[in-house]
């Protein structure tokens, strides 16, 4: 039975070596035939290529005589079908140069324009040119336009020259008939280079030649690139599209026209031909360029304009003929100097030094000067002009401005505002047509004006800020008051104080706006409410009246207190992550949430939340902890890195994206692309950091740009919309210019305060006791102790929320608290009444119901609210501190029964502690608690 198995066996193993030796021979044979495939592919390959040069050697040389059209055609398709860029870059070289002379015959049959009559071969032959154009404009890209590639340069240049416009094609000197769909061709191969990069070509070519201390670029290769260049963007009629790319490609070249002057006289002519004036150009551009609600023409871009329009500016010396057309055609465009300011500094530091400024206001002294520019512009242009003259006089009141400000400068504007006086006078206006600018004008409607408006405004407001007062009207004023002081007799002084600050305070009466807030409905509410009343009046005052749980009106009467608790306690509800529009990092700061379109209207939300918070800061109020790098526009600074503010926001992410920099092996082992997953609501979304980015993978080569494109995403892509809404609510209520004063931890300082715990001993030394309480007294002995050691931070923060309406101390500390917190003893003995006496009754007394010890500066009459007094009748239980009657009880002693079932009360609105004279520190500490923690409102005060 063995034997048997082991035969089987033997057989089995025998029978599957024989089928894996059959299956190696089979792959053996495959392989074999394989390579003996690739072998003949390579050979045959090999053969044609050599068989083709071999033809195109015979029939193209250096010195080849014109030859059928239809042959040199047949022969040029193969070539360019085997061609390498590097073995046959003399062949196409010749190839070209042959093409050249043939546009000099006027036979169809040598010209090889005559390839394309024939019909079988036009649609062939166009795409064979564009191959050709292409290619010449590759060779050209890797050309270091030297003495040794010039002679190349020049023959691939005039093959573009030659084919992007038929002026040098002799065939079409008798035969008109076919110009007008030949020029037509010539578009479509510009359009051709064009969309493939055609001046990104032309720009390398011009910076290699001639930014060199010897130009290498030759005369005639100069006015061949700029004939290209410009070729497209007249064919275009001057399309915005190409305008942006010429400006970008070609006019940032350094000195380029200073080398066409120089060396390329004829094209320098060729464009104050072809191109419109430099004002006329520069005005066109930058009207569609800057007259929209979204900039749409980027930095170099607005630089060139600039650097174009103020070139024959400067060479002429600054003549009053260019000056005059430099006012008409580019200060009249709205708030160029505010685009020039953010976008293009540099060139205000050219008008700077060319004094161009006091050269305008020079011109426009003159009467029939000003009024031959006003009228070349319509009205509303006339006011863009006086404000880019404003806003350029405001950004230049430390130099230039000291010499021409007075009264050359109030002069001028004088005059052009009486003109505009006089215009509006003479223009028939019914007083109900909506005007576009400031009420004024009735005329057309123009939305692209109406959308530069608020930047006209701003810049014409500068002239009522404090510098440019200051700057106006300091000298004129002082020689005004020495005067007077030389000839004023004797003095009578007034019986009131006039203190500027108390005079400002009175002339500017404010709007005071009420709103009615319900403690469930805390957010919706004042949204609800908020979001309607305009920034200037949310600037002003606005009182709260709060609806408890019941429905019923809080006691509390609001004189800051109240609508400071509000903004607390609303900035509070929409930063809690759990609504979504907040997110916190790591360092328990906030950001906005990527996901937060989830909520419907979540960017009219971001703009309430960033109205609120400038509300705060404008009171005061310090909140939490917010990522501010967005908010103080350091974004858009040269030096400003997402990657270096990436830790602030997401300092895992920062890990991860160092751990990729600096890893030893191949990135690709990470398996990474230019893409990032986020799971919304359980679907995987993917982002794409760059197009196409899903497909292409992260490599040690191009890991850094993956990078910075991933710290830019999370930094900024991903909370675009989100950060802008926030960031235009918050600077409707604080002014930008204030914010440049401060760095990132300054202002963050300034809006959530120091993170320090609460400092008893601050408080302590700037209490003010009253109704006979004192430093020394047990029961403030006892609140104090408790507070230390008994309240934790929570409870102390809650205390000082329950006090003051804010649960954060004031930035500077107690001592800048106003009014300074105090602590009233609201039932009192004659025996323990150490503090109020009859003396300072008055004093107290005012200051207690008004928070001011002084009478208003011109009397009680203009006490707003007006002085009331209420009476109350109440029982012990149900007498809840803040009301006249205690006060008047407090003030003359009156007696009353033991406190124990009362509770501490405050008045938020004068950071007053109302504390009944407790006989235990127990109660002392467990009615302060339950009053701090029972969040009952303004029911307490």
């Amino acid at each position: 039975m063995y034997d048997t198995e082991n035969d089987r066996t033997t057989f089995l193993e025998k029978t599957k070596a024989a089928r894996l030796e059959r299956e190696h021979a089979k792959k053996k044979e495959d392989s074999i035939i394989l390579i003996q495939s690739h072998a003949r592919k390579w050979l045959a390959k090999r053969n044609i290529r050599q068989q083709i040069l071999k033809e195109f050697d015979e029939l193209i040389h250096e010195n080849t005589e014109l030859k059928c059209c239809k042959q040199i055609y047949q022969l040029a398709k193969k070539f360019l079908w085997i061609w390498n860029k590097e073995e046959d870059k003399t062949r196409f070289e010749y190839l070209c140069r042959y093409i050249n002379a043939s546009l000099d015959s006027k036979s169809p049959s040598l010209s090889y324009i005559g390839v394309f009559l024939i019909k079988e071969h036009t649609q062939t032959w166009i795409a064979h040119i564009k191959n050709i154009l292409w290619k010449c404009c590759l060779y050209l890209s890797d050309s270091k336009i030297d003495s040794a590639d010039m002679k190349n340069v020049l023959v691939l240049l005039h093959t573009l020259v030659s084919f992007t416009s038929t002026n040098t094609w002799s065939l079409l000197k008798n035969n008109n008939a076919i110009l007008i769909s030949l020029d037509q061709l010539c578009h479509n191969f510009m359009g051709h280079l064009y969309s493939k990069g055609f001046y990104s070509v032309l720009k390398d070519i011009l910076m290699k030649g001639l930014m060199r201390s010897k130009i290498t670029l030759k005369n005639v290769a100069l006015s061949g690139v700029i004939t290209l260049a410009t070729r497209p963007l007249i064919s275009s009629g001057l399309s915005d599209k190409l305008i942006h790319n010429f400006l970008t490609h070609i006019l940032c070249v350094p000195a380029l026209m200073k080398h066409l002057e120089q060396n390329a006289p004829l094209i320098s002519q060729y464009l104050k031909i072809k191109l419109p004036p430099y004002f006329f150009l520069s005005q066109d551009i930058l009207m569609k360029g800057l007259m929209r609600s979204k900039i749409t023409l980027k930095n170099v871009a607005l630089s060139g304009v600039i650097t174009l329009a103020t070139r024959p500016l400067i060479s002429s010396g600054l003549s009053d003929k260019l000056i005059h057309n430099f006012l008409t055609h580019i200060l009249c465009v709205p708030a160029l100097m505010k685009h020039l300011e953010q976008n293009a500094p540099l060139c205000l530091k050219q008008f700077e030094n060319e004094e161009v400024l006091k050269r305008c206001l020079e011109v426009l002294s003159n009467q029939e000067e000003a009024q031959h520019i006003f009228n070349k512009l319509e009205g509303n242009y006339v006011l863009c002009m006086i404000g880019n003259l404003i806003h350029l006089s405001y950004l230049q009141l430390n130099s230039h401005m000291k010499e021409v400000k007075f009264p050359l400068y109030t002069v001028v504007l004088t005059r052009l505002l009486s003109m505009l006086q006089e215009y509006v006078s003479n223009k028939q206006s019914n007083l109900t047509t909506w005007h576009p600018i400031l009420g004024w004008f009735a005329q057309t409607y123009d939305p692209k004006l109406t959308e530069s408006l608020p930047l006209v405004k701003s810049q014409l407001f500068l002239l009522w800020s404090d510098l440019m007062v200051d700057s106006l009207l300091t000298d004129p004023l002082q020689v005004v008051l020495k005067s007077a002081d030389e000839s004023a007799g004797t003095v009578v002084p007034s019986s009131q104080p006039t203190g500027s600050s108390n005079i400002i305070k009175i002339c500017i009466k404010q709007q005071t706006q009420l709103i009615v807030i319900h403690r469930k409905r805390l957010l919706e509410d004042g949204y609800r409410q908020l979001a309607k009343i305009p920034p200037h009046s949310l600037k002003g005052i606005v009182r709260v009246r709060f609806i408890n749980v019941q429905g019923l009106d809080e006691a509390g009467i609001d004189q800051d207190g109240v609508f400071k608790e509000f903004l607390e306690e609303t900035i509070k509800c929409v930063f809690d992550p759990g609504l979504n529009l907040f997110k916190v990092t790591s360092e328990e700061r906030l950001y906005p949430s990527p996901t937060s379109y989830l909520h419907d209207s979540h960017l009219q939300l971001f703009e309430f939340v960033g109205r609120m918070l400038g509300k705060a800061v404008f009171l005061g109020v310090v909140v939490l902890s917010f990522f501010l790098s967005q908010v103080l526009g350091y974004t858009s600074q040269a030096l400003y890195s997402c990657m270096d503010e990436l830790p602030s926001l997401d300092t895992d992410l920062y890990r991860s994206l160092t751990y990729v920099k600096h890893y030893p092996g191949d990135v690709t082992d990470l398996d990474l692309t230019f893409s990032v997953d986020e799971d919304v609501m359980g679907r995987l979304v993917t982002h794409e950091l760059t197009p196409g980015g899903k497909v292409i993978p992260v490599t040690n080569q191009n890991k850094i740009n993956y990078i910075h494109l991933m710290a830019h995403f999370r930094m900024h892509t991903q909370i675009k919309h989100q950060t802008t809404a926030f960031i235009k609510g918050f600077k409707s209520i604080i002014n930008p210019e204030w914010l440049s004063l401060f760095s990132t931890p300054e202002l963050q300082r300034l809006i959530s305060g120091d993170n320090s715990p609460l400092d008893l001993t601050d408080l302590r030394r700037y209490t003010v006791y009253y109704g006979g309480f004192h430093d020394s007294h047990k029961v403030v002995l006892w609140l104090w102790d408790i507070l230390n050691k008994d309240f934790n931070e929570e409870e102390r923060k809650l205390f000082l929320k329950f006090v003051t309406s804010c649960s954060k101390p004031p930035l500077l500390g107690f001592a800048h608290l106003e009014p300074p917190f105090s602590i009233r003893c609201v039932e009192v003995t004659d025996d323990e009444d150490t503090g109020d006496t009859i003396d300072l009754l008055d004093f107290l007394l005012l200051q207690f119901v008004t928070s001011c010890s002084k009478p208003p500066l011109l009397g009680f009459a203009h006490l707003e609210p007006p002085f009331s007094i209420r009476c109350v009748e109440v029982t012990d239980d149900e007498d809840t501190g803040d009301t006249i009657g205690s006060v008047i009880r407090g003030f003359f002693t009156i007696r009353k029964k033991d406190p124990q079932h009362r509770l501490p009360t405050a008045s938020t609105c004068f950071n007053l502690l109302k504390l009944p004279n407790y006989q235990r520190k127990s109660t002392l500490r467990d009615k302060l608690r339950y009053a701090i923690t029972s969040n009952t409102g303004f029911e307490l005060s």
